[in-house]
């Protein structure tokens, strides 16, 4: 749960949002070229303001990290929740190399800058969908139905 006191927002990662009290006014940011296309999440993130009560939503437990000025932290963009409006942050390579940081697996990640706070989900929504794959039904049934009985 976030509480805003009317002097800082919130951005929120789609998916990130629960609820929140009707004096919590809610937005659209507009991201940059190069954070909308890279980003995996698109060109828009929700963003809140005002006063009163936001209740994020993960998958897994929240982790908070307050960064102090100029303290800076990589974090992989499926597992960022929400971070302080205003703070800086932007869409960057996992390694110092394109290739090191594809080849790894990473990609992608957000680079924050203090000072601001980020809340980070332990798990994210591309593994569990993973974990549950063994557990679904595969093949091409479609459930019966279509052919003709003799």
């Amino acid at each position: 749960m976030l509480d805003l006191n009317g002097g800082m927002g919130w951005v929120i990662q789609p998916g990130g949002f629960l609820a929140c009290d009707e004096s919590v006014d809610i937005g659209v940011k507009m991201l940059g070229l190069a954070q909308g296309c890279c980003g995996g999440e698109g060109f828009f993130m929700m963003e809140a303001a005002g006063r009163g009560r936001l209740l994020a939503c993960s998958y897994g437990s929240i982790t908070r990290y307050d960064l102090a000025p100029g303290e800076r932290r990589k974090i992989d963009n499926g597992y960022c929740v929400a971070w302080t409006a205003g703070m800086q942050w932007e869409i960057g390579k996992a390694s110092k190399s394109l290739l090191k940081s594809f080849v790894s697996g990473e990609g992608l990640v957000n680079k924050f800058v203090g000072p601001g706070t980020v809340f980070v989900q332990t798990r994210s929504l591309a593994n569990l969908a993973n974990a549950l794959k063994p557990y679904l039904p595969s093949g091409g049934g479609g459930g019966g139905g279509g052919g003709s009985e003799s």
